[in-house]
């Protein structure tokens, strides 16, 4: 048996990160501790994590102090980084983590920066001559309709997406058909689809209108590549597909090879010169060809189906970070996932509550 380590994990509250613990505490050579926190904790987080801890919010100034304190308090070992928008401030303090022995699971700060910036990796990856989906860069309202009549509409439809952010936030479809009344009618209020005179006055109206950009719609299913990669070769690849995504988390997909996704991966982390986790989120265009919406370098939300086929990447991730070797491993493609909610409960005072003792 391996030595335990102690593995410090951002953002646990969120939906998926029962798939990330099993990842963890599954991994069939040590055992691992993890330390989850979030923002907003609760005593459910309990029965998901191994300790629970309360942190300030990401913007403000006490964060990363609190986490360097989760750091000495409980010898963190490894620290997951789990949101995007903390990437940079923990790359600008890395040493403080460092110094205490801690190994941190970051991309270069050259690739943070790529990464982030929605509009900033499209011109990355046209400036690199890889394969990219048509778009136009808004910077004022009244740039919205010039630049969807550029990619088609009213005759195609167009995304427009800000260019900082994540799980599907500040994304809508531009349909010239859609009936919005309809949508009201029978659709749940998650739907992102509008039309462009709707999203045009919705715009011209703030007083803090924020960079975005447009893009070819893309009408197939969704797919993605997940890697963990040395020096910009890979050393893992796997794919999945699936039909039924909601807020950019599959609700079901199935492990399958891509090889034109997986040659468009392989190109971007060689000239990325990648080191560590990331994934890549595709979508088919009207031809039925994969054309990659975005990049996430770090652990994706649908790591628990990717362990699954055989591929645990957080626990070879945290591998890679120790120096061990890392083994030959192919995915067993055709593993199913689907997601259903589960429920976790818990007593007046905090404490797990099950069937039996109900």
């Amino acid at each position: 048996m391996k030595k335990e380590l102690n593995v410090l994990i951002t953002a646990a509250g969120t939906q998926t990160m029962p798939g990330l613990a099993d990842c963890l505490h599954h991994n069939g050579e040590r055992k691992i501790r993890i330390i989850g926190a979030d923002a907003c904790v609760d005593s459910t987080l309990d029965q998901v994590v191994d300790t629970a801890c309360l942190v300030p919010r990401l913007d403000d100034l006490g964060y990363l102090e609190a986490l360097l304190e989760i750091c000495d308090r409980e010898n963190v070992d490894v620290f997951f980084p789990f949101m995007d928008e903390e990437m940079e401030l923990i790359h600008q303090n890395l040493s403080l983590f460092e110094e205490r022995g801690i190994k941190v699971a970051l991309p270069s700060e050259e690739v943070i920066r790529i990464t982030n910036d929605k509009l900033g990796f499209y011109q990355w990856m046209r400036a690199h001559e890889l394969p990219v989906p048509d778009f136009q860069e808004i910077n004022r309202a009244d740039e919205i309709e010039p630049a969807c009549r550029k990619l088609g509409y009213p005759q195609k439809k167009v995304c427009v997406k800000i260019r900082f952010s994540s799980g599907s936030r500040g994304v809508r479809i531009l349909d010239a058909d859609a009936d919005l009344y309809d949508i009201f009618l029978t659709e749940k209020p998650n739907s992102m689809v509008t039309t462009l005179e709707a999203f045009a006055d919705m715009c011209r109206k703030t007083d803090h209108f924020v960079g975005m950009m447009a893009t070819e719609y893309l009408p197939g299913e969704e797919c993605s590549v997940h890697m963990l990669a040395r020096g910009g070769e890979a050393i893992y690849t796997v794919g999945w597909e699936s039909g039924k995504v909601t807020a950019s988390t599959p609700q079901e997909c199935v492990l399958k090879e891509l090889p034109y996704a997986f040659d468009v991966s392989r190109k971007i982390i060689r000239a990325m010169k990648l080191d560590g986790n990331i994934d890549f989120d595709f979508k088919y265009d009207e031809n039925g060809i994969p054309k990659v919406m975005e990049a996430n370098p770090r652990i994706a939300a649908s790591m628990s189906v990717i362990a699954m086929g055989g591929i645990n990447l957080p626990y070879l991730r945290i591998k890679q970070l120790l120096g061990e070797e890392l083994p030959r491993i192919e995915p067993k493609y055709g593993v199913r996932m689907v997601r259903k909610y589960i429920d976790l409960f818990t007593d007046g005072d905090g404490r797990k509550l099950t069937w039996d003792q109900k």
